[in-house]
């Protein structure tokens, strides 16, 4: 995202990130504007974007707590590991 941006005619910088889904570019106003940045973004990708407005604060998304559920799939796992163990183990001496 960052080379698209910087590829476009008046694009001083550009700093995107993927996790929070927000670029911040900094740009010449008499070469190029808002406008002509979202529309080449469009062009060439599948993001939608829209230019915040002055004063506007940037708000995420709300996002899925992902160390819950990867702390719920590794407790899974190793009950899980841990109960085979076992089984395996009553299974070899010959216990039901």
């Amino acid at each position: 995202m960052e080379s698209l941006l910087r590829s476009q005619p008046g694009v001083i910088e550009a700093d995107a990130s993927f996790l929070s889904g927000t670029a911040v570019v900094v740009y010449d106003p008499g070469r190029t504007g808002p406008k002509a940045i979202m529309e080449a973004v469009s062009a060439k990708t599948f993001y939608r974007v829209r230019p915040l407005a002055p004063g506007e604060a940037f708000v995420p998304p709300a996002r899925t707590p992902w160390r819950l559920y990867a702390g719920v799939g590794l407790v899974m796992m190793l009950s899980g590991g841990i109960g085979f163990a076992i089984w395996r183990r009553r299974k070899q001496r010959g216990r039901p």
